[in-house]
């Protein structure tokens, strides 16, 4: 532990000095003295940056207050304490707004020095070994793998999780607790970043392998009976199998991490390696099978038979003991079907609102079976949805369609047909173009001129304004130039060039 003293008074700092290296002469790699604050900092700026400063409030040049400032403005990882006399309490408090971690009083008591030593030193200590164990698990770091082996010296370790889904800091005192009541094993704290997960590493010396994890079950059931009486919570526990020497550190890591996912399939709380044996393994051929129902009804806007599906799949998995690396291919073969199927969306060229694809799924995330199964329905039931959509726009589309087929002869209006369709006008002419390629009168009017020109075909007898009203022209002139322009003569020259043709025919 690296310790600066701060103080103007020389003898003052000397005898602190004194009391610290009582303490724990041990414990101590580094002490320096100071006179004021700004030579503190100006040796910190060199890049000695100390563990803990016991710092006067008084000094010349830069003061106790002045220095904290810094130190809080510089976000050092540094545990600081005043030393304050009670005429200067109040700057005391405001040393508390600057990150302090607490005052002690002049004269300076030696127990209470002691237990806040104590205290910072077990602080100190837990995180350079959170550091390390964690270097080893997370980041394959082997530099510290020979101070670990020094932690662990001959031991036996297992690592420990616990899943606890609640933002309660009980759960850790909860679990100190037990281990405390069955003292068989030591538990290490290595890991909280996660505000629904503990890791622990749990470690003895003089166990058999199978009493050592036979203890940690114990205290394991005996944590789990406490939250649930106290707090009315419940928490999963996974327990890797004994290992020993730092290298198999991130090995225990994965097989407890693993371990944990058997939550989903039987909820009884704890998972040891025993779960590996107790579950058999799967037949992949299940999985293609599955897809291909599941794609079919995912196409079909099918939600019903899909999320039917998918909870019938998820059921057989929990009865039947299947292993949980079924489970997690099981799970990215779904996601990987709706992402197939976003795909066959997003490469209609009409379609201007890509959906999403869905990211893999974390089973972290989930607290348990209920949970998992919810999220995934939520996603089937969205894809689900867009095809349905996209099938009614198609069904609105091919009524629309033969609507004007069968009453191109009247005078038809959008706004009829979005009234019976129970939809907006604008929306429907939008859509119409969208899945037709030409707006609604331009369509209507090539539905006449088609008509037309059968009727110019079959039916000799009709002359042209018969043959324009029949088919929804109000105006014979606005039909005989519509007509040109489509087919590059007028109706009476096309009605000659087919009677001249007939002609022929006969002859």
């Amino acid at each position: 532990m690296n310790v600066i003293v701060a103080d103007d008074e020389y003898y003052a700092r000397k005898a602190l000095i004194k009391m610290i290296k009582d303490w724990g002469q041990d414990n101590i790699e580094n002490i320096w003295d100071f006179e004021n604050g700004q030579d503190v900092v100006n040796f910190m700026e060199k890049g000695n940056i100390p563990d803990v400063i016991f710092t006067d409030i008084k000094m010349p040049v830069l003061d106790g207050l002045g220095l904290l400032e810094y130190i809080n403005k510089k976000k050092l990882d540094v545990h600081t304490f005043i030393i304050s006399g009670y005429s200067e309490f109040s700057y005391a408090q405001m040393g508390i707004k600057y990150g302090c971690k607490d005052y002690i009083l002049k004269p300076i008591d030696k127990i209470e020095l002691n237990k806040t030593l104590d205290e910072v030193y077990g602080k100190i200590k837990y995180k350079s070994f959170e550091h390390k164990f964690n270097s080893l698990v997370y980041e394959s770091d082997p530099k510290y793998s020979s101070d670990v082996d020094k932690i662990l010296l001959k031991s036996k370790y297992s690592i420990c999780i616990i899943k606890h889904f609640y933002k309660n800091e009980d759960i850790l005192k909860f679990w100190n607790e037990a281990v405390k009541n069955k003292n068989m094993f030591s538990s290490y704290l290595f890991n909280s970043s996660n505000e629904n997960e503990l890791i622990f590493l749990n470690a003895n010396d003089t166990l058999s392998k199978d009493d050592f994890l036979k203890y940690q079950i114990k205290a394991g059931d005996y944590f789990i009976k406490q939250i649930k009486k106290e707090l009315k919570l419940s928490a999963f526990i996974s327990i890797s199998d004994v290992y020993e020497k730092s290298e198999n550190i991130k090995k225990a890591y994965l097989e407890s991490k693993m371990l944990m996912n058997y939550r989903f399939i039987n909820e009884k709380g704890i998972y040891t390696p025993a779960y590996f044996n107790d579950y058999s393994g799967y037949d992949n051929e299940i999985l293609s099978k599955i897809k291909l129902s599941f794609y079919n009804y995912i196409l079909n806007g099918n939600s019903y038979d899909a999320v039917k599906l998918l909870d019938e799949c998820l059921k057989n998995i929990q009865s039947a003991k299947i292993s949980v690396c079924f489970l997690n291919d099981f799970i990215s073969c779904v996601i990987s079907t709706i992402n197939c199927a976003v795909d066959y969306l997003n490469d209609d060229e009409n379609k201007k609102d890509k959906v999403k694809y869905i990211s893999p799924i974390d089973l972290n995330l989930y607290s348990n079976f209920d949970s998992l199964k919810a999220a995934i329905s939520s996603y089937v039931y969205s894809i689900c949805h867009e095809f349905e959509n996209k099938k009614n726009k198609i069904d609105i589309i091919k009524a629309t369609e033969d609507y004007i087929m069968n009453n191109y002869c009247y005078d038809i209006k959008l706004e009829d047909i979005a009234k019976n369709f129970f939809i907006d006008v604008s929306y429907l002419s939008k859509m119409f173009k969208n899945q037709v390629g030409c707006n609604f009168s331009e369509f209507l009017q090539n539905v006449w001129l088609s008509k037309a020109k059968e009727m110019l075909e079959k039916n000799e007898d009709c002359n042209i304004t018969e043959i324009a009203n029949a088919v929804g022209y109000n105006d014979s002139s606005y039909f005989i130039s519509s007509f040109k322009k489509v087919y590059g003569m007028t109706p009476k020259k096309y009605k000659c060039n087919m009677m001249e043709c007939s002609k022929d025919e006969k002859i």
